[in-house]
């Protein structure tokens, strides 16, 4: 039996932990998109960092889930500052290593077309990827 005056500190945590679940259900779902969208090595790429930040924040989440509520029985109430942070680092150095990648490797596909592509070019490739 719970205490009921940790009833709204637990379900505050459980909110904060379906919020995770979610934020890590969207990436999956980016993934997928930017395997479908991206042809090739591009779009697996996107999608394996996509994949390990979710499993990464699903980790996080679990963790820090059933931590609060050990810390809550026991009266207690401790600020995470590492986790957030390893988070926020991870995501910056993923988006960074991403956008690099898919930069550069379009740059060596204009570089092969001979670097003349117009814009509507760019759209017709795009669709053909579909």
């Amino acid at each position: 039996m719970v205490n009921t005056d940790l009833a709204s500190p637990l379900l505050a945590n459980e909110r904060t932990f379906l919020a995770w679940t979610r934020t890590s259900l969207a990436l999956v779902g980016a993934g997928l998109v930017a395997a479908k969208f991206f042809a090739g090595r591009p779009g697996a790429s996107i999608a394996a960092v996509c994949f390990f930040l979710s499993a990464m924040f699903m980790s996080f989440a679990t963790y820090r889930y059933f931590h609060v509520i050990e810390l809550l029985e026991a009266g207690r109430f401790e600020v995470d500052n590492i986790g957030p942070v390893a988070i926020v680092s991870t995501t910056l150095v993923a988006i960074v290593a991403g956008g690099y990648y898919v930069w550069h490797v379009q740059l060596k596909k204009e570089a092969a077309h001979g670097g003349n592509r117009r814009p509507s070019d760019a759209t017709s490739e795009l669709m053909l990827h579909r």
